[in-house]
């Protein structure tokens, strides 16, 4: 009587359509809700496998929240490493032993068999403290060899600079290219030549007036976030510039392997942002396979609030959560980041002596920038200039990918085979999502809308 008090009946929510997706990345994450037929009275044991490799998780009854009809749920939010399975469809499971009904189960696909995939996957192997399939919850830079030296790209390693004209060469670049390549590992960014043509962003300013006219996207009043997200979901030409062939060739060059697009971010007005990393928002495992790229859409004004950077300074140490001794930032909450995170990256900017330098582009113009480069968005002086931009970043296939800052598991686009295509990848929108704060373990209550009755 004990045992089915424990254990009423459940009902197994898996939300994870996606995980067959080739767009995301080696960290799998299952989220979805229990439904118990009754209120639990004791903890029981949500166990999951994964090609045989298990693990279990408690749920406690402070863990649920109540249902219309006397029955009660738990969201979960799981995370499944993939750099510990063998490559190929594996059967995930769930189960709660003990209670009728209480299971689910999807096959995924794994493929880590890129250089990069297999380099990662072995680094896994090999490490004896993260040898890890599932955890619940966060992801968390401490669940990596991070700053394993072997890892690390080339661009990052003593002998970059002269390895640039091999890495030119073998990626097809022209002289001009490669001379960007080489300030690019020598500043942590670079200019690309030659510029978006006309054409294409007389068709994204287009698209963004009348995205405007409809009221589709606003532009952002004083002190608001002034990015939108995901622009290429609504414009044809955003998705160009998203997968701007310049752009990826130049990108292969830099991780020598495939490029995955992860997301868009249109500004129409400076941002002012504080200075930073994207290390700590746009994660990779293993470190620096990760690139941003910024486009003007308009000739950028000094007193527009234009970007500022911080020349090599994507030599300083990564910050992340865990180094800076900070939580993961819920519910849009970046006190603690400010108390934690920017003090100690202007203590390395100032030990380094890196100097702020303002980018003023003219329209077209497209910078590359290192993940771990400091930059931000300057003051506004003039608030009635704009600042028309588009921002997407970029992994390199064969990378983990989340966002160390909240915790969560990401995901990139999955490319058509011929490069071409842009059609949107499941795990795209479960990245936003994440981003947003629509899926999420504390979120799901809202997204799914279950009750019984």
């Amino acid at each position: 009587a004990r045992a089915a008090e424990a254990c009423p009946p459940a009902t197994i929510f898996l939300s994870s359509e996606f995980l067959t997706s080739p767009g995301i990345s080696a960290l799998f994450p299952l989220h979805g809700r229990i439904v118990f037929g009754a209120p639990l009275t004791a903890a029981v044991t949500l166990e999951v496998s994964a090609a045989g490799r298990r693990a279990s998780f408690s749920i406690t009854p402070a863990d649920c929240g109540p249902l219309d009809g006397g029955g009660c749920f738990h969201d979960y939010l799981l995370v499944l490493n993939t750099f510990a399975l063998d490559d190929g469809p594996q059967a995930v499971h769930l189960a709660i032993p003990g209670a009728a009904g209480a299971e689910a189960g999807r096959t995924v696909t794994v493929d880590n068999s890129s250089a990069l995939g297999r380099t990662a996957a072995g680094a896994i192997a090999n490490h004896p403290d993260q040898r890890w399939i599932w955890r619940e919850g966060e992801v968390d830079s401490s669940h990596f060899p991070i700053d394993a030296a072997h890892l690390a790209p080339w661009f990052d390693r003593p002998d970059a600079p002269a390895m640039v004209s091999v890495m030119a060469a073998s990626s097809g670049l022209d002289a001009a290219e490669a001379e960007a390549l080489a300030d690019f590992v020598e500043q942590g960014f670079c200019t690309l030549p030659g510029k978006v043509e006309e054409s294409l962003l007389e068709r994204m300013n287009a698209d963004l007036d009348a995205m405007l006219d409809r009221g589709e996207i606003q532009v952002a009043g004083e002190g608001e976030d002034h990015r939108v997200e995901q622009i290429h979901e609504k414009s044809s030409a955003a998705r160009e510039i998203w997968t701007l062939p310049s752009v990826m060739k130049f990108l292969r060059a830099v991780f020598q392997e495939e490029v995955l697009p992860c997301q868009t971010l249109v500004f129409l007005r400076g941002s002012g942002q504080d200075m930073h990393q994207d290390t700590i928002h746009l994660t990779a495992f293993p470190a620096g396979y990760m690139c941003g790229v910024w486009i003007a859409l308009e000739d950028i004004e000094e007193d527009a609030g234009p970007l500022f950077v911080y020349p090599g300074s994507h030599r300083l140490p990564r910050l992340y959560c865990d180094t800076v001794g900070m939580s993961k930032v819920h519910d849009g909450d970046w006190s603690e980041f400010a108390q934690k995170f920017l003090p100690r990256l202007a203590d390395e900017l100032e030990a380094a002596g890196c100097e702020k330098q303002t980018y003023l582009p003219r329209r077209g113009d497209i910078l590359v920038w290192h993940e771990n480069l400091t930059h931000g968005g300057s003051e506004r002086n003039n608030h009635a200039l704009s600042r028309r931009s588009i921002v997407s970043h970029y992994f390199s296939a064969g990378a983990a990918v989340w966002y160390d800052s909240s915790g969560r598991c990401g995901g990139t686009m999955a490319l058509e085979p011929d490069g071409k295509r842009h059609a949107l990848d499941s795990a795209l929108r479960v990245a936003r999502g994440v981003l947003n704060g629509s899926i999420g373990l504390g979120n799901l209550r809202t997204l799914w809308r279950l009750r019984k009755h």
